[in-house]
């Protein structure tokens, strides 16, 4: 995972597997905010996720979305990210 910092999110991204021989079924994506934002904006996200998810994902390929409260600390935000 590579994390990035956006305002006082710390959004999560993982390397495409087009980057290795092993092509995954699914892209995971996350997202890690404080536990006011993350109710918010990340059920928000998940049900969008859902959507693309019901109509086929992109390219076939369905959207695994993960988030969690960091609780504003930034180096719960790094180990969350390496641990996923």
């Amino acid at each position: 995972m590579l994390p990035f910092d956006r305002t006082s999110a710390g959004v999560l991204c993982s390397e495409r597997a087009a980057q290795s021989t092993h092509r995954a079924t699914y892209d995971k994506i996350g997202i890690t905010l404080q536990a006011v934002a993350c109710t918010a904006i990340g059920s928000t996200e998940a049900a969008y996720f859902k959507k693309i998810n019901a109509e086929g994902g992109i390219n076939g390929r369905k959207i695994n979305f993960i988030s969690y409260d960091d609780a504003y600390s930034p180096p719960k935000t790094v180990e969350q990210a390496a641990s996923s």
